[in-house]
């Protein structure tokens, strides 16, 4: 809570107004009450003395005259208003300074208060005083007496009970006295305003002052670099403050330049980190590069299966190697805080569908089901970081393989739009492996930590991936959570907010000619069902589905329509694919067959193509892969051709560019050229960035390979120089350079995508394909 500030000098101020305005009125009542006790005192002793000085002369003279006489000599005071005395039998007025009432009898009156409070006198026998209801401008003085009246038989006087009442006016009285009370408040107020004045003038001087100037200092030195100080001495507790923190900003000082070191020698030392890092990375990945990319070349060859087995075992170790790697860099990156995230449109199909191409592989070694499971509604292209996005996939798909003994391995891809511009991207994965307890997964995303010791020593690993992958979900805004039981398996559920992308780049799949087909996909598994439902009703076929193979042939035969074409799988119970696929070409009018297989071996296109398939995929597939392959198979329909990945990819090379390779490493430059070649490419070589340069702009190279650290000019110089010339082709990094300040390098020198060593065979494909169409599609407009 914000607390609103206020000085020092404002805080004692506002009190010490306060409490004038406060003590003022009360004064006022106290002086009022004062004020009236003095009159009423005063107007009771002058009441008195009036009363005894006329019982006196009573008592002294028994002629009623002379009484008259001197009641109307009192009378003529001043502040005297009436003077009223009755006595005798019955009760009379024997004297006033009324004339017009001398004489009359008591009762008959004509001022009835006047006669109620004599005849209060005389009943109670006591004297009585107040102030009159006029706003206390009178004072009524009543008292009981005897005195001795003369006989008129000319005996001893006669005793008489009598009262007398005096009515006395206290103007004269209240102003004397107010008067004199003014002057002593005025007296009084003039010193206590100078005390006053006195003491806030002290206080100002040994407390606001120095407490404001403590204050300034405190914020000169928030706001500068300077160094300020108090310079007060320990004269009193203000002193002692100010000394203080003149001790304690020295301390500061010293401890922000003690900081400032230390943060330069960690920034120094982090910057060398970095480095040796880099070097490192480099250093390791592009021998490891030679290591997988041969030992993949080597695996398309003849070999024995002792030859092959140790291959497979030199293939493991080396991802595995690769693997720890891009652990441990992507994991200093984090803690470093250089992880950083790019924000570009891609396609959004292809971060899931290079996973699961790039998975596939560990999932057929270990017999599992790999299914991708993309929701038609995806819009097509998003915006965000694709290379990230694969990252946490296939580490995903990893893990999920690698505890996963048999089953199957899920990856659901489904998106909720929130409005025009923005998509929550869902995206799960569902494994049937060993899963996980409680506490294990209380301690899941953790570094360093897998599920168990055991779990450590049988399945390997750093214990980084879980860690990188929230780092990197959280960095885009999204959020991963997992639930999982022991031995029923585990759902990883990652929710990413993303950007629709607004322009297409790339051309998208036409499957117009396949709009209207009716097509039979038969498959004992409902999740492949499934997909193939989602995807062929996406492009627009009729769709009919069925579990039981042995249901097909009665579909087939009994059916309204003709089917022009049956998606199969191979492995199904009672009847496999082959099995099947013979029975249907017995019939009289088969439709066109297409084989789905996770079983991947030498020799087995002979089997398919004997039972009469025209065409075959094996699992997990592209949608755009079973989008040209249908669009072959029906373009063809019957015949001896058996169209498969690799025909297809054939008929693509007959036409592939001539592609630019700057690379200095001659390892690489082979291994490279080979993996180019196998693709379809040709290859033109150069070993250095100016040679690089030169050969842009003479050749018409569709798009260029640049290594980053060569001889002469560097990849980076060199692509600012063809960017410079004009030339757009795309540029592609393949370094050994992984870190995400390389990336952006890369992208700022004007290079269009980056490939780390040792480069994936599909990976390589793939990206080649994207830019290669992005570029095709931007020459044609």
């Amino acid at each position: 809570m914000k607390t609103h500030y206020r000085s020092l000098q404002a805080r004692l101020l506002l009190p010490m107004l306060a409490l004038l305005l406060l003590v003022g009125p009360i004064s006022g009542g106290l002086l009022y009450r004062y004020h009236r006790s003095q009159v009423e005192n005063a107007l009771l002793t002058q009441g008195a003395l009036l009363n005894d000085a006329i019982v006196l002369a009573a008592e002294s003279t028994h002629d009623p005259i002379e009484l008259r006489r001197f009641v109307m000599a009192m009378g003529a005071s001043r502040n005297i208003r009436e003077i009223v005395v009755v006595g005798g039998t019955p009760l009379q007025v024997i004297a006033t300074t009324q004339l017009e009432w001398d004489g009359q009898v008591l009762e008959r009156l004509p001022e009835e208060d006047v006669r109620e409070d004599l005849m209060r006198v005389l009943q109670s026998g006591k004297a009585w005083h107040a102030f009159d209801q006029e706003g206390g401008k009178a004072f009524d003085y009543s008292a009981p007496f005897i005195f001795s009246q003369v006989n008129p038989h000319g005996g001893p006087p006669i005793p008489t009970r009598g009262a007398i009442m005096i009515h006395i006016d206290t103007t004269q009285t209240s102003a004397a006295i107010q008067q004199s009370i003014l002057t002593i408040l005025g007296t009084a107020g003039g010193v206590a305003v100078l005390l006053l004045a006195a003491g806030y003038v002290l206080l100002l001087r040994r407390v606001i002052r120095p407490s404001r100037h403590i204050v300034e200092v405190i914020r000169e030195q928030q706001d500068s670099n300077v160094p300020w100080r108090t310079g007060m001495q320990e004269a009193d507790e203000i002193g002692y403050i100010g000394k203080a923190l003149d001790t304690l900003l020295d301390e500061m000082q010293e401890r922000q330049q003690a900081l400032a070191q230390a943060r330069n020698a960690a920034e120094a030392a982090n910057q060398a980190k970095s480095a040796f890092l880099a070097n490192m990375s480099h250093e390791i990945r592009t021998p490891m590069n030679a290591v997988l990319g041969f030992t993949r070349l080597l695996e398309d060859t003849s070999l024995t299966p002792e030859q092959r087995d140790y291959l497979r075992a030199v293939s493991t170790s080396g991802e595995s190697l690769l693997a720890l790697i891009n652990d441990i860099l992507d994991y200093s990156k984090i803690e470093a805080g250089h992880m950083d995230f790019e924000h570009i449109d891609f396609d959004s199909r292809l971060p899931f569908e290079d996973a699961i191409e790039v998975m596939a592989s560990k999932a057929e070694e270990k017999h599992l089901q790999l299914v991708g499971l993309i929701s038609p509604g995806l819009p097509p292209r998003l915006q965000g970081d694709p290379g990230r996005l694969r990252q946490v996939v296939i580490n995903l798909l990893g893990n999920a393989i690698k505890f996963t003994d048999q089953g199957q391995v899920v990856l659901r891809v489904e998106v909720q739009l929130l409005n025009a511009e923005r998509c929550m991207l869902q995206f799960t994965v569902t494994d049937s492996g060993i899963g996980m307890s409680e506490d294990t997964l209380a301690k899941l995303f953790k570094p360093f930590s897998q599920a168990d010791a055991s779990t450590t020593r049988r399945f390997g690993g750093t214990g980084l991936g879980l860690s990188i992958c929230q780092r990197i979900i959280q960095g885009m805004g999204g959020k991963i959570t997992v639930s999982s039981q022991p031995g029923q398996g585990s759902t990883f559920t990652i929710s990413l907010p993303l950007t629709i992308a607004t322009q297409t780049t790339t051309p998208p799949s036409s499957t117009a000619s396949l709009s209207g087909k009716r097509v039979l996909v038969v498959d004992d598994n409902p999740l492949n069902v499934e997909l193939l439902r989602l995807t062929l009703d996406n492009w627009g076929m009729q769709v009919t589905t069925t579990h039981d193979p042995q249901s097909v042939l009665p579909l087939l035969q009994g059916s309204e329509h003709t089917f022009e074409l049956a998606i199969l799988d191979q492995q199904m119970p009672s009847l496999d694919g082959l099995g099947l696929a013979q029975l249907i070409r017995k019939m009289p009018h088969p439709p066109l067959l297409v084989l789905l297989t996770s079983l991947a071996t030498k020799g087995q296109s002979q089997d398919i193509r004997e039972a009469g398939f025209d065409g075959y995929l094996t699992k997990p597939f592209r949608a755009s892969q079973l989008a040209e392959l249908l669009q072959v198979v029906l373009g063809s329909g019957h015949g001896t051709t058996l169209h498969t990945k690799h025909t297809l990819a054939e008929q693509r090379q007959a036409s592939r560019p001539t592609l630019l390779l700057a690379e200095d490493n001659v390892v690489n430059q082979r291994l490279v050229t080979l993996l180019l070649e196998k693709l379809g490419y040709r290859v033109d070589v150069v070993d250095n960035g100016r040679k690089a340069v030169s050969a842009a702009s003479m050749g018409n190279y569709p798009l260029i390979l640049m290594d980053c650290q060569m001889p002469e000019l560097d990849g980076l110089e060199a692509t600012r120089q063809i960017r410079a010339q004009g030339l757009s082709m795309p540029i592609i990094a393949l370094t050994a350079n992984a870190f995400e300040s390389d990336r952006l390098d890369c992208l700022n020198a004007g290079m269009n995508d980056f490939l780390t060593k040792p480069v994936r065979a599909e990976l390589l494909a793939t990206t080649l394909d994207n830019w290669l169409q992005s570029a095709e599609l931007k020459t044609s407009r």
